[in-house]
């Protein structure tokens, strides 16, 4: 068996994305592979599909809420990855489930977050 070399990691809002992201520059260190962060989340159009009848604004509203959490997820990357060649952050134009799904056919190991009781952005 190949070691891997391509490990895909799932970066959403929970508080847990910082601990998936030190584990899989750890392992990719151990494993002397390369990891790719991906955001992945829910958009708001796809958790309240009825607003899209609300009017332009309320979509809007939702699209600047969208980019938001992908820039401060974006930020949360860069402070912990501290310009490690093993880490790459993977721009998407959708960071939806589906899009990021489609990325899993091609890594040899995913960390992947857990869904969480506790924590409301689950």
């Amino acid at each position: 068996m190949h070691p891997p070399r391509t490990i895909l990691l799932h970066l959403d809002e929970t508080t847990r994305s910082v601990e998936r992201l030190r584990f899989a520059h750890s392992l990719a260190e151990a494993l002397d592979a390369n990891v790719v962060c991906r955001p992945c989340s829910m958009s708001e159009l796809m958790l309240y599909p009825f607003t899209i009848g609300a009017g332009a604004q309320a979509v809007e509203l939702m699209r600047q809420a969208q980019e938001a959490s992908r820039d401060r997820l974006y930020r949360l990357f860069s402070a912990e990855s501290r310009g490690s060649p093993r880490l790459r952050w993977a721009e998407s134009d959708n960071a939806d489930p589906w899009s990021f799904s489609r990325y899993t056919l091609y890594a040899d190991l995913m960390v992947l977050g857990q869904r969480d009781r506790s924590d409301p952005m689950c």
